[in-house]
């Protein structure tokens, strides 16, 4: 077995290569590769590491002038100068020498002695690895390769290619993850035998999930900032946003898990004092305070006794009897009996039978009611409807189309009426119709499928605003033809149609009604960098043609606009308008109900910078109708402090 690893000179991750030497086998060995400068004096010396120089590596080479050209991002998607030496670390290892290849990222720590059995138990198959069911690409501070079977040289040589040949420029994101979990699936069907360390996993924290997170700590970035990248199930996250609000004087935790390093450092933020309930040592708690020390953090093992103000957390029943002073306890798993007797579900059961005894004044589950809310946001990854590649062909086949151009203008006086064509369009029909003939002058903006629904009520828009680029024939996720939605188009409408638009709609358009053009940004054309952008306006906006008629009525000199139909929500679970799974979510301060889809929620997660934006900007942002947005849009409540918590 051989370990392998990359630094950038001359910051030597030296806490790695120490705790590797203390704490793994004496047979496996650590090459160090490093990148942009000489050796640097001082690196640790052993005959069980190897230090080698990437840049003279002639494949390291090639590839460097192969993406010269490749401008800088601070988005690590598409970021190349960041996670390549990590490849190339692999591709340029000779992987004859070993059995097993591991690759290890240099801002891990190892706290526990590693055995060889422990590693023959983690190494099975024929790529080892941390996939994550929630986010659609692996973790990959750790990989091993079983360089033997000629099924994984080929999977490593075809990874290469990838990068050799410039291949992942055209990939809709450039990081490591990224490209390792699509090469991954196009394996599937093959002989290539995969054996993810943290399957069944919740978030994005695989690492110290999976049986890694007994032996070593990984923290996010340089090791000196010290931020390890625990990312952790609701459970946790829930309990910290208590912690965040309360602000308890004492944290008395029962718990060996570092997953509960977010409780603990948000705890520190106010200078609560951290005490654990679990004297024994156990090599999660030392990791544990591995974590914590970068932070500035001291945790203490005692007993719960006469503590001051303590919220007692715990994740277990065996020491709840042992407390006799507290204000709250939070039971991670405790579910109460309902008014129905229908009796506890899970490990917490054992908790009734001295429920009123223990006084446990609060109880925090995710199924268990609790005197506050405390929201945490729903995030979705939105992805292109269409690739990459084909939005750059359509942009260059569509450009020359085009005769007038979206420009930037100063402040016109007029306001902007915005249209989407959410569930509460029709109600607000009236409203609209005032709106348009009241001073000061309106210009209306709107979007394809709200199109049908103001020429039937005899509204003609100024302005429709065109970003899809799905075929004009197929039916849209709210199942109607593209093309039946132009069917009645009033001469006064302009259509703002993107250039990354299918061909088709932009000829067929053209037929119909005046066309202005105008370039969408988004991340895989922009870093294509072309030519047809140049000296042209780039429209962000957001992931739907509603905020991106926002966008062009803001370049447009608007100051107040009046949202119309921006709900992002379905009547009901069984609404059958639309193609996408319908979700049941909780939006805003006041955790409205609604039903929703992946897609439109990523439009709610847009309108957070455009609120933000508007804010800076001293815009008028007038939201109607009952929908999501206007669910955000809602002052918060006023919540309970600790004491009426504690006094409940």
């Amino acid at each position: 077995m051989k370990v392998i690893s990359c630094f950038k000179a001359p910051e030597v991750p030296t806490e790695f290569i120490q705790t590797f030497l203390k704490y793994w086998p004496k047979e496996v060995k650590l090459d160090m590769w490093f990148h942009d400068g000489p050796l640097p004096e001082g690196v640790p010396q052993s005959p069980r590491v190897t230090y080698k120089s990437l840049d003279d590596q002639p494949a390291w080479k090639q590839f460097k002038g192969l993406t010269a050209g490749v401008p800088d991002s601070k988005d690590f998607r598409f970021d190349l100068k960041r996670f390549t030496p990590k490849l190339y670390s692999i591709f340029c290892t000779k992987m004859s020498d070993d059995d097993w290849v591991i690759w290890l990222d240099s801002d891990i720590e190892t706290f526990a002695k590693i055995s060889m059995d422990t590693l023959r138990g983690w190494l099975k198959g024929d790529i080892v690895y941390l996939g994550r069911k929630d986010i659609n690409y692996s973790e990959t501070s750790f990989m091993a390769f079983n360089v033997a079977r000629p099924t994984t040289q080929f999977f490593v040589s075809s990874l290469a290619r990838i990068y050799h040949t410039g291949e992942v420029l055209n990939y809709k994101e450039f990081h490591d993850g990224f490209v390792f979990e699509r090469l991954l699936h196009s394996h599937e069907d093959s002989e290539l035998k995969l054996n993810s360390l943290s399957h069944d996993v919740e978030g994005l924290d695989a690492f110290h999930q999976s049986p890694l997170g007994d032996y070593m700590v990984h923290f996010k970035g340089p090791a000196k900032e010290g931020n390890p990248t625990v990312m952790v199930p609701e459970v946790y996250t829930l309990l910290t946003d208590f912690v965040s609000f309360y602000k308890p004087s004492e944290l008395f935790l029962r718990c060996d898990d570092n997953r509960m390093v977010q409780i603990v450092v948000e705890a520190s933020k106010h200078n609560s004092t951290i005490k654990l309930c679990r004297a024994e040592k156990s090599q999660r708690l030392e990791g544990l305070k591995r974590i914590l020390a970068r932070k500035g953090v001291k945790i203490v093992a005692e007993n719960a006794k006469n503590l001051k103000d303590p919220f007692v957390y715990f994740d277990g029943s065996s020491d709840v009897r042992k407390i006799d002073s507290y204000k709250a306890v939070v039971l991670k798993d405790y579910i109460p009996k309902n008014p129905n007797n229908d009796g506890l579900r899970g490990p917490s059961a054992k908790f009734d039978e001295f429920y009123a005894e223990a006084k446990i004044y609060g109880t925090f589950a995710l199924a268990a009611p609790v005197p506050f809310t405390l929201s945490k946001p729903l995030r979705v990854q939105p992805k292109n409807a269409v690739a990459a590649p084909e939005l750059i062909e359509n942009v260059k086949a569509n450009t020359p189309k085009f005769t007038k151009w979206v420009s930037k203008l100063a402040n016109t006086g007029r306001e902007a009426i915005l249209i989407s064509a959410g569930p509460t369009l029709e109600e607000q029909i009236p409203t609209i119709k005032a709106l348009i003939v009241a001073p000061p002058a309106k210009t209306i903006y709107t979007v394809k499928h709200a199109l049908p629904i103001l020429f039937k009520h005899g509204i003609d828009p100024d302005i429709c605003v065109v970003l899809d680029a799905r075929p004009l024939d197929k039916e849209s996720t709210h199942k109607k033809t593209r093309r039946s939605l132009y069917d009645d188009v009033s001469p006064k409408t302009s259509f703002y149609i993107a250039s990354m638009c299918a061909p088709e709609t932009v000829d067929y358009l053209m037929t119909k009604a005046p066309v202005v053009g105008w370039h969408a940004a988004n991340d895989g054309m922009m870093q294509a960098g072309l030519k047809e952008f140049e000296g042209k306006v780039m429209v962000g906006g957001g992931t739907c043609a509603a905020w991106r008629a926002w966008a062009l009525a803001f370049l447009q000199g608007h100051k107040t606009f009046h949202l119309f139909g921006y709900d992002f929500f379905y009547p009901s679970k069984d609404a059958g308008q639309t193609s996408n799974e319908i979700l049941s979510i909780n939006v805003g301060p006041q955790l409205k109900p609604f039903f929703s889809t992946g897609e439109l929620i990523a439009a709610l997660q847009d309108f957070e910078r455009i609120r933000k934006l508007a804010l800076e900007q001293d815009l008028t942002l007038k939201i109607y109708g009952d929908g999501m947005v206007q669910a955000c849009w809602e002052e918060p409540p006023t919540l309970p402090t600790w004491e009426d918590y504690t006094a409940a």
